[in-house]
């Protein structure tokens, strides 16, 4: 019998795998997406629906689960989870070799190279993958060691629009953990939030201090080439201070008024890649990546993003 979105099973299977990500319990989350895409392949007949696959598909990206065990569910879903599933395939040998650390200035850079399967494992999870961290504030946190970052006299929550819990923000240095909501994260003056964010700064030291590793920022909206080369120069002696014996940077722009779409070396050791959003695109949202102009976009900043490191 097809199960219908409406099923009590279907609703509560939906509910539970969003709590675990709200969590962050990363491990539980992939345990339940492997648990899910095993039963779906015992069904005979219709299959869920989509809305639900498609959320199954998201959450078992982004705990690195590989394209071994995600092929019968990307051709259940088709469309933009099939052309990933193809991406991966095409380019497993190559995808999951390297290290690439996140550095905001949103979580673009660390979902898009989970969805697309450029990681196999969260081990690099840091403080700069889920959260918003606006230049010039992220600099000033780098150079200060962490020293700055998350510290309890300048964390406060505000309401998260759409789903009207509070989330942790610092206000003084443009920080917003958009994906640090509910009493889970702010009970007893933000301890579990400070302790997780403790974890994390240790991933990225160790991430940094990796052989060969790559920095990756993406959505600087104040970036420029012509003006931004003093900022870079910063950034790059912070990945430095971090523990990268030889810094690299890459940075992903989408904006149209700065360089033409395609790979640019800026400086010896920092490429910009560059692709402008399609018109009316909102890369966040599971409907617009999973769109056939969604995954086209994807595709070709992952692409270039293939060739860069390659």
């Amino acid at each position: 019998m097809a199960v219908r979105l409406d099923n009590p099973d279907l609703g509560t299977a939906l509910a539970e795998l969003h709590a675990l990500a709200a969590a962050h319990d990363w491990d539980g989350l992939a345990a339940a997406c492997r648990s899910h895409i095993a039963a779906l392949e015992e069904i005979d007949g219709p299959v869920p629906h989509v809305n639900f696959q498609r959320w199954l598909m998201e959450y078992a990206e982004q705990t690195a689960i590989g394209p071994d065990t995600l092929g019968g569910l990307a051709a259940r879903i088709g469309g933009a989870a099939a052309e990933r599933q193809r991406f991966r395939e095409t380019h497993a040998a190559a995808l999951s070799r390297g290290t690439y650390v996140s550095m905001g200035c949103e979580c673009h850079p660390w979902v898009i190279l989970n969805r697309w399967g450029f990681r196999d494992s969260l081990s690099d999870l840091n403080p700069f993958c889920l959260g918003l961290h606006r230049m010039p504030h992220l600099l000033e946190l780098l150079e200060s060691r962490f020293a700055l970052y998350a510290q309890p006299e300048n964390l406060s929550t505000r309401i998260h629009a759409a789903s009207q819990q509070p989330l942790v923000v610092d206000d003084t240095h443009g920080v917003t953990w958009n994906h640090h909501r509910g009493e889970i994260w702010t009970a007893d003056g933000f301890a579990r939030f400070r302790a997780h964010q403790a974890e994390l700064i240790g991933a990225f030291h160790a991430a940094s201090s990796r052989p060969g590793a790559i920095h990756v920022m993406s959505r600087w909206i104040n970036f420029r080439p012509e003006r931004s080369a003093g900022q870079i120069g910063r950034l790059l002696q912070a990945i430095a201070d971090a523990g990268a014996a030889s810094p690299r940077l890459i940075l992903m722009d989408f904006e149209r008024d700065k360089l033409p779409p395609g790979i640019h070396r800026i400086a010896p050791e920092v490429q910009v890649i560059s692709r402008p959003y399609p018109a009316g695109y909102q890369w966040s949202g599971i409907a617009s990546y999973n769109s056939p102009e969604g995954a086209e976009w994807e595709r070709s900043v992952m692409s270039d993003f293939a060739e860069t490191v390659g």
